[in-house]
């Protein structure tokens, strides 16, 4: 008898919890069932909009979204459905009803009017910003009040929204900055990069990635190909500091006193990075100045607190040279010679002038290192030392650097408390990241794997990608050297091959050709000629010579 009781007591429990769930799963069918449903002061101002602002959805779908979120419906529906609901709801209200709702006479919706005039004028103004950003200007608040107040004075008076201030005032900046916080804006700059059309850099991208497949394909069986980027970077001797906490007083004009030396005197910092992270932290860092910016009896000492592998060096100019170049690779020759049995090494390097010599190519040759370019107006896109090494290296420096101000005695760090922010920022960013990885996004991994879908994307790809491993033709070359530039095929192949090519030297000139047709292969025939000559009369000249 007791155990009915109690099995009774058990089913009158579980009951009571079907019943509560019941209940509960009934409640929120009827909440959802009311999500989403366009009615009253809502649908009116959505209504008003959509009509104002030409038909157009955009502005429409916009106002919908915020008011989901004020009303805490679910944010799961997507923009294309929104304008589903809202055409919807267009096609079912009466005509005479939207007459009355847009006519300033009619009173009864003056409310509605104004709230939707209102939300007009702040789409209109994001809309011009936004075309402004895409022509790659950044409006400031001040340009962005002054719109705004051209496009309130456009509304009829009865509907016209209050004015939003001047720039100079607090409401103003707060509206701005609300404005900014539901529209998704934000006060930022916007990259500088060369102008190339997008068919352009897709053509020379994939010719940058034929040229990695077929050297992934030429390494010898029981190696590893190595990447190596290679490329310079600029290093103030006063690097400017970065955005802190004030509290000085705004009569003081606090400044950094800097002379004209400091603000423009540079060191050049030739970094290297590579897929391998063992033999990463290997790798040469050249730091090089010219006799003005290293004094000759600081030299030795600068050397001294240095890496083994960080080398300082002295020149006439701080800027690198076919032979500065040449130089850097013999001492990535020298500390690769032990791994050399196991690693294939590929330097990859941008075609900066003083990289593209001959002795360049020369260096290549004798220290058995495989040349690989990245092409003419993709660092930003392609190489790994511009898309994600150098911004951190920066960042990393100036922030090293202001802490070097504060913790030495002069306001104003030396040269040595400098070469000790760069020595940090190099530990710090350029050993400690993944190399492997940021090759990978940049399509420079075995059959592309990894690429970054924003840069497939922006080429309008898709992955897989099918790229050849084929050895780049001629006309593919001419892509990845600046115009007007010499092609040496012997000299950069030579490397590879292992051996001089018989023949003569075929140096084309780089001239504008049809990137339609970049993937198509030409016959690498001998053309000699004169090369980037500035004067007839030297045209000439070497005309007759060669003939």
């Amino acid at each position: 008898m007791e155990q009915r009781r109690e099995k009774k007591r058990q089913l009158d429990v579980e009951i009571a919890e079907h019943a509560r769930s019941w209940k509960t799963a009934r409640t929120t069918a009827a909440a959802l069932a009311k999500h989403w449903k366009l009615e009253g002061h809502t649908l009116h101002v959505a209504l008003a909009i959509y009509i104002w602002s030409g038909c157009c959805l955009e502005p429409t779908v916009d106002f919908l979204k915020r008011a989901a979120r004020k009303k805490h419906w679910p944010e799961d529906k997507l923009d294309e459905e929104i304008a589903v609901i809202m055409l919807d709801s267009f096609a079912a209200a009466d005509d005479a009803f939207l007459l009355r709702l847009t006519d300033a006479v009619f009173e009864e919706y003056a409310i509605v009017q104004r709230e939707a005039q209102a939300n007009l004028l702040k789409w209109g103004a994001t809309a011009w910003v936004t075309e402004q950003n895409r022509k790659g200007i950044t409006p400031s608040s001040a340009t962005v009040l002054d719109q705004l107040e051209l496009i309130r004075l456009s509304i009829p008076q009865s509907m016209r929204p209050v004015a939003w201030g001047a720039s100079n005032s607090v409401p103003a900046r707060m509206r701005m900055s609300r404005l900014r916080h539901t529209h998704g804006g934000r006060i930022g700059a916007l990259q500088t990069r060369e102008d190339i059309e997008i068919p352009v850099l897709s053509a020379k991208s994939r010719v940058a990635w034929q040229w990695f497949n077929h050297l992934y394909q030429r390494t010898p069986a029981g190696k590893v190909m190595v990447l190596i980027n290679i490329d310079e970077t600029a290093i103030c001797l006063c690097p400017t500091t970065r955005a802190g906490n004030l509290f000085i007083s705004r009569s003081e004009q606090p400044v950094q006193r800097l002379s004209k030396s400091g603000q423009r005197a540079n060191l050049t910092h030739v970094a290297m990075a590579c897929s391998d992270p063992e033999i990463q932290r290997l790798l040469p860092q050249v730091i090089i100045g010219n006799h003005h910016t290293i004094p000759a009896g600081t030299l030795a000492d600068l050397q001294a607190k240095c890496y083994p592998r960080v080398s300082v060096l002295r020149n006439e100019s701080s800027w690198v040279n076919g032979q500065v170049f040449a130089q850097i690779l013999r001492m990535l020759a020298k500390v690769l010679a032990p791994h050399r049995e196991r690693i294939q090494p590929v330097v990859q390097f941008d075609t900066y002038g003083g990289h593209l010599k001959p002795e360049v190519w020369a260096a290549c040759t004798a220290c058995r290192l495989w040349p690989m370019l990245v092409p003419a107006q993709t660092t930003w896109f392609l190489q790994g030392l511009d898309t994600e090494g150098f911004g951190h290296y920066k960042l990393r420096l100036q922030r090293a650097y202001q802490d070097a101000r504060i913790s030495s005695a002069p306001a104003q760090p030396t040269l040595s408390h400098l070469i000790d922010c760069v020595l940090l920022a190099i530990h710090e960013v350029l050993d400690a990241k993944d190399w492997c990885a940021a090759f990978a996004r940049n399509g420079f991994s075995h059959q592309q794997v990894g690429v970054s879908v924003k840069k497939l994307r922006l080429l309008g790809l898709t992955a897989p990608l099918d790229i050849s491993s084929d050895r780049p033709a001629l006309d593919q070359l001419r892509l990845c050297f600046p115009r007007r530039r010499k092609v040496p095929t012997d000299s950069l192949w030579r490397a590879v091959d292992g051996s001089l090519a018989k023949g003569c030297l075929k140096a084309v000139v780089a001239k504008p050709v049809a990137y339609a047709a970049a993937a198509s292969s030409s016959s690498t025939g001998c053309l000699v000629g004169p090369i980037a000559m500035h004067t007839r009369s030297k045209t000439k000249a070497t005309t007759t010579t060669t003939a």
